[in-house]
């Protein structure tokens, strides 16, 4: 090959590369930057109470929220609802709880593990971000729940 013709087919590359970097930079968690993604502010509340209010993107998921902002919210499973570590209560006196979809029987049958169970218990894998729920606020559970299927 000749130099020209390989730097036909590098430069292409070069250019998809910085864009996925400097769109992580900006924030977007890897999403490309000619994608139209809306910010939600989410708030998670620890077991004491002390509050930590981050920023997503529609179609992520709180379980992946919640790690990638060094919250300690475990997904023993890696967000296949097929255990019940991502465990919260949804905060149903604000915005967005009645936004959400209903939980699906698989999640359901999570749930039925998790400690601390309450009417708003929901796996943080099986919440993602849309339009309405800005504001969520995203109780952590006073107990990790280490229970999981076993394959």
């Amino acid at each position: 090959m000749t130099g020209p013709h390989l730097q036909r087919q590098i430069r292409p590359v070069g250019v998809f590369y910085s864009r996925q970097y400097a769109s992580q930079a900006v924030g977007d968690r890897g999403q490309s930057s000619t994608t139209n993604l809306r910010n939600r502010r989410i708030t998670f509340i620890y077991p004491d109470g002390t509050p930590h209010q981050v920023i997503g993107n529609d179609g992520e998921h709180l379980l992946t929220l919640a790690q990638n902002n060094s919250i300690d919210l475990e997904g023993a499973c890696g967000g296949q609802c097929a255990c019940s570590t991502c465990h919260v209560m949804i905060d149903e006196s604000k915005r967005g709880f009645e936004q959400l979809e209903a939980p699906t029987e698989s999640e359901l049958d999570m749930l039925d593990l998790a400690s601390g169970l309450q009417e708003t218990s929901r796996l943080g894998c099986q919440i993602c971000l849309k339009e309405g729920l800005d504001g969520l606020i995203v109780k952590l559970p006073n107990t990790k729940n280490a229970t999981a299927l076993e394959s």
